[in-house]
């Protein structure tokens, strides 16, 4: 949803299995990869990671809770592009 494109600690925004949530890449090697044009990233690419997540357990119902703000990309594994959609090839003798 956002990117960074500066090596620091502010947060990309992600969607994250249907939720935004919003993480610093750790990553230093991703970072060195974008900085030399290896990686190129627009609107709808997606990033495969190994995130960290923080949780709480919660006292009433004892379940484990994602904390909003305890979300860490610690490594880039794979930059996959949007797909797009391939042109048609133009027939010879037809107009539009």
């Amino acid at each position: 949803m956002r990117a960074i494109l500066e090596r620091s600690r502010r947060r990309w925004e992600f969607v994250w299995r249907g939720v935004r949530i919003s993480a610093p890449v750790l990553d230093d090697s991703f970072y060195m990869d974008f900085a030399a044009h290896k990686i190129t990233i627009a609107l709808g690419d997606a990033l495969e990671v190994k995130l960290k997540i923080r949780q709480r357990k919660d006292v009433y119902s004892g379940i484990m809770l994602n904390d909003p703000n305890g979300y860490e990309v610690l490594k880039v594994l794979k930059h996959l592009p949007r797909h797009r959609q391939a042109d048609f090839p133009e027939i010879p003798g037809q107009d539009g």
